[in-house]
């Protein structure tokens, strides 16, 4: 049995008395279910294989880049 949610002062009582407030993860649930579009088959292998190449890349600049202090 579920209990009903308390109503402050200033707020309207809810338009299904008997259901409660949509809580963060079922909003998340939804969302996620609203916006999902199918990928290819080898999607998650071509993106990995993408981020994998753009760290080293990013690595590369950061350690050709001169760091040192200016005194």
């Amino acid at each position: 049995m579920r209990q009903r949610a308390a109503v402050g002062s200033g707020q309207a009582p809810p338009a299904e008395p008997d259901l409660i407030s949509l809580t963060i993860r079922e909003i998340k649930c939804l969302l996620a279910a609203a916006l999902h579009q199918p990928r290819p088959a080898d999607h998650a292998a071509r993106w990995l294989q993408w981020r994998r190449r753009s760290r080293r890349i990013h690595q590369r600049a950061r350690l050709a880049h001169d760091f040192t202090l200016v005194t």
